[in-house]
């Protein structure tokens, strides 16, 4: 895996991870939902649909932030136990319920966590006003291993974030 977190994230949905936490919003775990040109192999995308994990107590501190995201976004938001804590959880709505937008081998499976990234971005990008001009994202197993005496994923270096960078 790469040594740095910023390269780890997947690049669909990259710059929605960085602007979240530019605006407070601390972010745990994410996954585009989809393959994607040029992801590493070691990439899989079993839930199959957009989400983000949001440590809890940044959505509280950011609580009306975080409450516009979702109802300009259109994602969904719930709080829900995320590796054996509390947190919330954005995730992107089912665009489609036809069966061919849900079939992992179909041309049209991307399509629907695509436009809800792409919903969130801009979104997000209306924001940008209230974002911090840098912030600096450690790796959520850095905590795991902490809990997990036998985690054994290795923290990446944490990735610094500049507003001037994403906006």
């Amino acid at each position: 895996m790469p040594k740095k977190l910023e390269d780890q994230i997947d690049l669909p949905i990259k710059k929605c991870i960085a602007m979240l936490n530019l605006l407070g919003l601390r972010t745990l775990w994410s996954c585009c939902g989809f393959d994607y040109k040029g992801q590493p192999k070691w990439k899989d995308h079993t839930h199959d649909n957009a989400y983000i994990s949001i440590d809890f107590n940044s959505g509280i501190n950011n609580l009306n932030e975080l409450l516009f995201i979702r109802s300009k976004s259109g994602w969904s938001l719930s709080i829900g136990d995320v590796s054996c804590k509390e947190a919330w959880l954005l995730e992107a709505p089912s665009v489609f319920g036809e069966e061919m937008w849900n079939k992992r081998d179909s041309i049209h499976f991307h399509e629907r966590s695509n436009i809800s990234i792409k919903n969130l971005e801009t979104v997000l990008l209306g924001m940008a006003e209230l974002m911090l001009d840098k912030v600096t994202i450690t790796d959520e197993n850095l905590t795991m291993k902490d809990i997990f005496e036998y985690w054994q994923h290795e923290p990446a270096k944490d990735w610094i974030i500049k507003r001037d960078e994403m906006t």
